[in-house]
């Protein structure tokens, strides 16, 4: 490792390439690295110095992407997941137990499984946090009320006892040595499955995220949250 040198650009003097975010970078500076690598493989010289350099093609089974038009592929390919979440609601109180979390993740050929099940469970999480207790609420003015985490809360290990997340290994012809993107896929799914197990535990229809002790005791007393009736 001590013989590999990485060149670090200054942003200010290189093209925009687009976001540099979790999944795209994967797919995409993890193609044009495992290209590169490749290349360098074979036109190995031994005691001299190389420079391979590789650009982004779009693959040819894209559709280009038109941001005028909202036409084409914005992605080739997307990860997948299944989640389920178990809760228990105390009727008195108003207040909600999430008994388990599961989740399944499809992302491809895992590079490395020690972070990608530490992303996992963190986006997981956080995803519970966002639908069960990340409430921000706004003044008049539209300025959020919430300036501390003292009122806007976050979940803790504490707040989910049994968090279970398996990956799936289902290579991706087009990704690097098989991988998709995973960085968003553990967020999104958490906030429908907890309102889903709320809708059972309270046998009401419900559309709102987060869904907060305040929002159950509201639909317990045969009342209203955000506007919506509940019964």
């Amino acid at each position: 490792m001590d013989r590999v040198l990485i060149d670090n650009p200054d942003t200010d003097r290189v093209p925009d390439s687009g976001p540099t975010v979790a999944s795209r970078s994967l797919m995409t500076v993890g193609g044009l690295l495992r290209r590169a690598a490749e290349r360098l493989k074979d036109e190995w010289k031994a005691g001299e110095e190389q420079v391979i350099e590789e650009h982004f093609v779009e693959p040819d089974f894209v559709i280009p992407f038109s941001i005028t038009e909202f036409k084409g592929d914005a992605y080739p390919t997307y990860s997948w997941s299944v989640n389920a979440i178990e809760v228990e609601v105390d009727t008195l109180t108003a207040t909600s137990k999430i008994l388990g979390a599961w989740g399944t993740f499809d992302v491809g050929v895992p590079v490395d499984m020690n972070i990608i099940l530490g992303q996992m469970q963190g986006g997981f999480l956080q995803g519970i946090g966002y639908a069960s207790m990340e409430e921000m609420s706004c003044n008049e003015q539209g300025m959020i009320r919430n300036n501390s985490l003292s009122d806007y809360i976050i979940p803790t290990a504490l707040d989910v006892p049994n968090l279970v997340t398996k990956i799936m290994n289902n290579p991706y012809t087009h990704g690097p040595y098989g991988a998709k993107g995973a960085g968003e896929l553990p967020l999104v799914g958490a906030a429908p499955a907890y309102v889903e197990a709320m809708e059972n535990a309270l046998g009401v229809n419900l559309n709102k995220a987060p869904f907060t002790p305040e929002d159950t005791m509201r639909v317990l007393q045969g009342g209203e949250s955000n506007g919506q009736v509940y019964a």
